[in-house]
This record gives structure tokens, sequence and C-alpha cells, in this order.
């Protein structure tokens, strides 16, 4: 939606860009401020697991009980026994099943609660579930759709990246000081677009990435950012109402990744009344679920 406000702003209807980010930082910033989000997010989950009598985890619990578990998946993979077949669960995909959680936390909250207790038996079920759903996987291993394949592509194009790999490597250890948990795990999201250089070694990988702000647009642009989102952290929702003047801000008080459809009357009416009638906010909104 910003990429095609750049090029078409005359042509801009009512756009809602939701789980918002800034154009103008680096993938090197952007993969940070993710980290970050996402580790502020699991600490979020810890504080609530003690309030549900499912909580599995420790009273004293920090958020080195997730590295430990994630260490130990690492040699011990857990497993599912089914009538097809035996499933190894994997570090990748406890890793990605927990981040997985934190998007959703109505939902995704209490399964991971159910993951962890399962995960202390050698149990995969409910963390294979999760890790499942966001990667788009069927239960008879297909998936629904090419997005794996096409998000590295897409996320290379949109963010020029010129580190070495030798480099991203030792910007890493950043990383893992910033965000403990989830660091070193999108600290190297940087190696992926250099091994698309070398396959791709035959043909120029551009970018048209525009770092100008867009002063105008037909039809003013709508923007969510969640306070507490672990994908698409807040800071990039308010950067963008600076850099695509005229737009409004909503700001939705609460966890998970982006705002409409959440729970929040207030957030969901402005949205409805914009897109139905084209009349947006007055000023900047702040609302909660």
């Amino acid at each position: 939606g910003t990429l095609y406000a750049q090029r078409f702003p005359h042509n801009v209807g009512r756009f809602v860009l939701d789980g918002a980010i800034n154009p103008s930082t680096s993938i090197g910033q952007q993969t940070m401020a993710q980290a970050i989000a996402f580790d502020k997010a699991l600490a979020h989950f810890i504080a609530d697991c003690p309030r549900h009598k499912n909580c599995p985890l420790p009273a004293d619990v920090t958020p080195q009980f997730f590295t430990d578990l994630f260490n130990k998946v690492s040699t011990q993979p857990l497993t599912i026994s089914t009538r097809q077949s035996a499933r190894s669960i994997t570090e990748n995909l406890v890793v990605t099943g927990t981040a997985s959680a934190l998007y959703e936390p109505e939902s995704g909250w209490p399964m991971l609660r159910t993951a962890i207790a399962e995960a202390m038996q050698g149990e995969g079920t409910s963390f294979a579930k999760l890790a499942d759903k966001y990667n788009g996987r069927r239960s008879d291993g297909t998936y629904v759709d090419n997005q794996n394949d096409a998000n590295p592509i897409i996320n290379c194009l949109d963010w020029s990246d010129n580190r070495p790999n030798e480099s991203i490597l030792t910007e890493a250890q950043k990383f893992a000081l910033a965000a403990p948990v989830f660091g070193l795990y999108v600290a190297y999201s940087g190696i992926t677009c250099n091994f698309l250089k070398v396959v791709l070694k035959r043909t120029k990988i551009t970018t048209d990435q525009n770092t100008v702000q867009i002063q105008k647009t037909a039809t003013p642009i709508l923007i969510i950012g969640t306070t507490q989102d672990p994908a698409t952290p807040y800071a990039g929702a308010v950067a963008l109402v600076k850099y695509i003047k005229g737009s409004r801000l909503i700001t939705f008080k609460g966890e998970g990744h982006t705002g409409y459809g959440r729970g929040s009357a207030c957030v969901d009416d402005a949205v409805d009344r914009y897109l139905t009638t084209g009349v947006i906010p007055v000023t900047n909104l702040t609302c909660r679920s």
C-alpha cells in the first residue's frame, strides 16, 4: 500500500495499512526492532501465565526458560506419534510455534501453555500445530500456498542489504544482548538474501525502495498500530504516519499482531466507517480492547 501510494498518489482510494512498518529503516534496524518486540511479547505472556490454572511455568520463571527449552530441543527433538507416521518436532518448529502463539494472544497464549506442558513430557503436538498454522502446513504435509517461498524474495527486494555474512554474524551478538530469546533467531535473515544473490547471480537484483516522504494522496490513508505487536512493532506505525502526510493513526493498546478485527469496537467502527463512507477520523485515535 505504501509503495503504491508512492508511485500513484493521485489514484489512492480508501487505504487501511494495519501492522505498519517504516519504509525508511534498514533491514538490520527492522529485524532488531522485531526481535526486541518478540521478546517483550514473550515477557508479557510469562507475566500473564500465573493467572491461569493450567500455567506450566515455574513460579520463579524467567525468559531463560525458553532459551533452555530451545537448546534442549535442538539435541532432543519432541515427538508426535500418529497412525500415519512419527514426526520429529525440531528446534525450528518449537521456536516458530512459540512466535506464532504471540501473534494471537486470544487463541495463541492458551495453546502455548498447553504446548509447554506437553514439551515437558517430550510431546510436541501443540507446538507442531502452532508452527504449522504459521507456515501454512496441512496435516498431510502439503502447504496451502507458496508464501514461504515468496516471502524471502519479497523481503530481500523490499530492503536492500549489502552486509556480508561475516558482518551479519558479528552483529548477531548485538541482537542476542537486546533480545536474549529471539535475537539470534532473527539476526541471520540477511544471510538468506545473500544466498539468493548467489542463486540469482546472473540476474541483477534491484530494489525500487523510495524513502522520500509521501506529501499528498487523493484520499487520506488510515494507519493502525498495535502497541504490543511483536511482528510489526508499534514504532513503525508512528513513523509511517509521519512518512505519509495527511494520514491518520489508530493506536490499539493491546497484544498481538495487527489491530482490526481483534475485539476493539473502537478500532473496527472507525475502520468500517472509513471504508464504507470515506469519513476518516478527524484526529488520531487511541483504542483499547
